[in-house]
């Protein structure tokens, strides 16, 4: 049986004087000239619905139940197509630290038919990452880190197959206080989820859309949509003092990264601040760490003076700019060398790299690597006779040389908790630790259980700037 479709328009004006037009999508079979709806409106979102073959009048009882009013711009999706698009595209990250234990959830969406955007963030301590789409029941391997923006907090993932369900993203400029907005996460693990909101602010100097639907933890690296289904963001962050201050990183036009082809591994630790890795919280600017040497039952009395000082600046994004280590001995400057460091990724580097007592600079994708290779996670170390083994986050928890070693325990916030010298493979005794801390939760004293200070720390701050450490 041949069909004809054709498009009924009406139209009325509102109070404001804005016009309102109705769109009813018919077809009717040409043998018996019975009319019925076929489509309210169409998916492509963008389009006005247009007219195909005949445009003769229909009876219909019971149309104005079927009107769909829509804007002069074109015809939009309805909220249930929407959601059913984006849990077709949304993805469920979940990431293992390097012992392979579960360590965060987070989201992420195609953008292409084999790549996919997340928050960088969602990266963080990670060595292998496993996608999956709950709506469509299958699983995504991850062949590589094709694109990151450290700023913007962005990612973009390559997966091994091509059948992932891009999403678009709404064009530049498009985006104002009152639009309505549909989130995708998986918020505690709750998968498929999908909240409603509308944007609040346009933070262009920070690169933000706020919005006001619900972003909570799972839900880092979700699609923010606009009432089209256009992509106009990726879920970031929710301020926790705040009642629903959410914020997306605006992507209108698409994600601006740069590109290059690293491990999930590499751009794990690479994501990571340098407070993060030393476990500071709060904006700190400046550290000065004094270390004395531990007490054993061997030593009679305690050592005052420390042995070692080691005098740290930090910017603002918690990446050190400066540093006197008198453990480093790049140069003929020995304990008092400075080095100026990159503003956020060139090059940590050996004394091999340096030219003239200066750091050279990397490229962005070799200066990537280098800050990866400087961190060592879940890894055991070989050099000049020593070995040394790390946790997965980092921690030494364990060294040996050729006269002896220890192991030293660490609590979950990067405080050592014990150590326990050791002697051809066996403890001699067991050294604990206690703390005490400034109001941002860092510790200042350390003390063993003879009671004597074994490190200190000064602690400086920036003033009316967010922190980014922890774990």
């Amino acid at each position: 049986m041949t069909k004809e479709n054709a498009v009924i328009v009406a139209g009325s004006e509102n109070e404001a004087g804005f016009r309102n037009v109705t769109f009813w999508e018919m077809s009717r079979s040409v043998n018996d000239g019975r009319g019925e709806i076929h489509h309210v409106c169409r998916r492509t979102g963008t389009r006005e619905p247009h007219n195909r073959g005949s445009r003769t009048p229909l009876r219909v009882l019971g149309m104005a139940s079927m009107a769909v009013f829509v804007a002069l711009s074109g015809c939009r999706p309805s909220a249930r197509q929407i959601a059913e698009d984006l849990s077709k595209s949304t993805l469920f990250v979940e990431t293992f630290d390097a012992e392979g234990k579960p360590l965060s959830q987070g989201t992420a969406f195609f953008i292409t038919p084999e790549t996919a955007l997340t928050n960088m963030h969602v990266m963080k301590w990670a060595k292998t990452l496993k996608l999956s789409s709950p709506a469509r029941g299958v699983s995504f391997d991850v062949a590589a880190v094709v694109g990151v923006n450290f700023e913007r907090d962005l990612c973009v993932l390559r997966v091994t197959s091509k059948e992932g369900r891009p999403l678009r993203f709404a064009s530049k400029g498009s985006v104002a206080v009152g639009d309505k907005v549909y989130v995708a996460g998986n918020p505690k693990g709750l998968t498929g989820t999908v909240s409603t909101g509308i944007v609040s602010s346009v933070r262009e100097e920070a690169g933000l859309v706020q919005i006001d639907a619900p972003i909570s933890p799972g839900s880092s690296g979700g699609p923010v949509v606009n009432d089209r289904g256009e992509v106009i963001g990726v879920a970031t962050l929710s301020l926790v003092a705040g009642q629903n201050l959410n914020f997306a990183v605006e992507t209108l036009g698409g994600p601006t990264v740069r590109t290059g082809n690293w491990t999930a591994f590499d751009v794990g630790k690479a994501s990571l601040s340098d407070t993060e890795t030393a476990f500071l919280k709060g904006p700190v600017r400046r550290v000065v760490e004094r270390t004395f040497a531990a007490t054993t039952r061997y030593r009679l009395k305690p050592i005052r003076k420390p042995y070692s000082i080691i005098d740290t600046t930090y910017n603002e994004r918690g990446m050190w700019t400066q540093k006197k280590d008198p453990n480093w001995q790049y140069n003929a400057e020995g304990p008092e060398l400075k080095l100026r460091m990159r503003d956020f990724i060139d090059a940590r580097i050996p004394s091999a790299e340096t030219q003239d007592g200066k750091v050279t600079k990397y490229d962005y994708d070799r200066g990537l690597k280098a800050l990866a290779s400087s961190r060592h996670f879940g890894e055991i170390r070989n050099s000049g006779g020593s070995r040394t083994r790390f946790d997965a986050f980092g921690q030494l928890v364990w060294f040996e040389m050729p006269n002896g070693g220890g192991v030293a325990e660490f609590d979950a916030e990067g405080k050592e908790t014990t150590f326990s010298p050791t002697a051809n493979g066996v403890a001699t005794e067991r050294i604990s630790y206690t703390y005490l801390f400034d109001k941002s939760g860092n510790w200042t004293v350390m003390r063993d259980d003879f009671g004597d200070v074994v490190g200190q720390r000064d602690i400086d701050y920036y003033e009316n700037a967010e922190g980014s450490g922890g774990r």
